[in-house]
């Protein structure tokens, strides 16, 4: 019965029970069935005709997890490319822009802020929040959020968008305003807006998914996406978006991609303001920062200087690391770990290889080899923030909510220094 389950689960919402384990499915079956005071035949038949039961289950399976201005650097690239289209032509339509899921609103608000604090007005903007999960739509709607969405960075201009309440921090009405939440479903196209958007935000959804059910995702993404649209995923998911297709922005930690064939890299002549604690803590906060750029690779000549077998062996590094990183975006994952492998034996451990290891097993759904590449990480740095961050999103969405909260502690701790 519970195999029935698991497969209503994998056709309705395309979950594969794997990404969250058995342990915790069977842990929220026993407690629907403690609900609902019924057996598992009797909760079958139930799921199928009952769509308060089905939701009941949907809410407690499916994890919210999010924070605001998660992806900082994807945020930066994100104004980049607003501001680029409105400098073509700044007379053109409101953007339309998606955050699916956008499960308790942390992203969605984060994306109306970013536009709003860059001088943008809510008549050049619409913001459509879509998910699956009906109990978090209505935290979403509340507006009010406590620490915990914060816990990412600190944030120096976010007390200009909210008003601290005994619940907690509220949204201002004027963010709230731009945002317009929604239930959808994206393998239920029926309930998703008919129309394209100049952005989508797609975080860690696809890590719930097989290679089946991604590809139908992708390709509902790709429609609901306008041709010279932008896609914004999680970096596990990345490998997927390209294997299908999509070319990657050649930003480094921004997870950007395009419809386009190829994507040339376009000269900003603003300067946004970005977080200073997105870029360098030293910086005050609202100071036009640049952004950060991928560095070209050394070109090796004869008349270069004669390097020591220490530097030598760094540059190698780098190269290597280089390259395994164009196999990511290539979609050539296999040879990417191929290459990692390699890399390890020539150039000996580093925490920079063994983090870019546990991102490939990540957007391979190999979620166990992942974190162990991610522990590996922080042994050697124990408070290396990308790692932290990512072996937290892990944890938390395999139901580890305990063994999470003390890697959190970790990077409140990163913070400090």
């Amino acid at each position: 019965m519970s195999a029935l389950i698991e497969n209503m689960l994998y056709q309705r919402i395309g979950m594969d029970i794997k990404s969250v384990g058995q342990q915790i499915f069977q842990r929220v079956l026993q407690q629907q069935l403690h609900k609902y005071q019924c057996d598992l035949a009797h909760y079958s038949q139930l799921l199928q005709h009952s769509e308060e039961i089905w939701t009941s289950l949907v809410e407690a399976i499916v994890i919210p997890e999010t924070w605001f201005f998660r992806y900082p650097e994807s945020f930066g690239l994100f104004e980049e490319l607003v501001h680029e289209q409105f400098r073509a032509n700044p007379a053109r339509p409101a953007l339309k822009i998606l955050c699916l899921p956008c499960s308790t609103g942390e992203e969605a608000y984060s994306i109306a802020i970013s536009l709003l604090r860059n001088g943008y007005s809510a008549r050049q903007f619409c913001v459509d929040a879509i998910d699956i999960n009906t109990q978090a739509l209505q935290q979403a709607q509340s507006g009010i959020f406590r620490q915990y969405s914060f816990r990412t960075t600190n944030l120096p201009f976010i007390h200009q968008f909210f008003e601290v309440t005994e619940s907690g921090s509220l949204v201002n009405q004027n963010v709230r305003d731009c945002v317009k939440f929604s239930y959808g479903n994206l393998f239920e196209p029926a309930t998703l807006p008919a129309k394209q958007y100049d952005f989508v935000f797609c975080r860690n959804l696809l890590i719930y998914f097989d290679q089946n059910k991604q590809q139908q995702a992708i390709q509902q993404l790709r429609k609901l996406l306008s041709p010279d649209g932008y896609l914004l995923s999680g970096p596990a998911e990345a490998g997927a978006f390209v294997r299908a297709g999509m070319t990657a922005l050649p930003r480094r930690d921004c997870f950007a991609f395009s419809q386009a064939e190829q994507v040339k890299p376009k000269k900003i002549t603003r300067q946004l303001i970005v977080p200073a604690t997105f870029k360098e803590k030293s910086k005050k906060a609202g100071q036009a920062l640049p952004l950060p750029a991928l560095k070209p690779s050394p070109r090796i000549n004869s008349s270069a200087p004669v390097l020591s077998a220490p530097a030598k062996k760094a540059e190698r590094k780098q190269d290597l690391l280089q390259r395994i990183e164009q196999l990511s975006n290539a979609g050539q994952l296999s040879a990417a770990l191929e290459l990692c492998q390699a890399a390890l034996s020539e150039v000996g451990p580093s925490a920079q290889l063994f983090y870019v290891w546990g991102l490939l097993f990540d957007s391979m759904g190999h979620k166990g080899n992942a974190e162990i590449y991610y522990r590996k990480v922080l042994y050697l740095e124990p408070l290396h923030a990308a790692a932290l961050r990512q072996l937290a999103a892990l944890l938390h969405s395999q139901g580890q909510t305990a063994a999470a909260a003390l890697i959190e502690q970790r990077m409140k701790l990163e913070r400090k220094f």
